[in-house]
């Protein structure tokens, strides 16, 4: 799932082997749409307002983009009947662990403080 604004840049080189639906995943009519017409084993959702000054310019879309997308994807599996068939896998930020992103010299584990 792309909005219609996106820069394809990033699936280019492998955009003509997937399926690509157009959807604002904000809109929850269009994510119950989009869901029922796929009807997916698997999400990976990574659609999110992903920059930090932006957030702090912008609270109020950072939060509906970031936390609706989510509840609408799924609401959707859940009104779908899928819970249990679909896997949901939600992507996140180092920035959540703040400054012990410093203590590490490689991937943060997961297992590191949020500060």
């Amino acid at each position: 799932v792309v909005r219609a604004r996106s820069n394809m840049r990033n699936i280019a080189t492998f955009a003509s082997n997937i399926t690509i639906v157009i959807a604002e995943l904000t809109d929850p009519w269009r994510a119950v749409s989009v869901m029922r017409e796929v009807v997916p084993d698997y999400v990976f959702h990574f659609a999110a307002q992903a920059f930090n000054g932006m957030s702090y310019q912008e609270p109020a879309y950072t939060l509906n983009t970031n936390v609706m997308s989510t509840l609408n994807i799924l609401e959707a599996i859940r009104q779908m009947g899928r819970e249990k068939e679909t896997r949901v896998f939600i992507a996140g930020s180092s920035t959540v662990y703040g400054a012990s992103t410093e203590q590490w010299g490689g991937p943060i584990p997961e297992s590191a403080p949020l500060q």
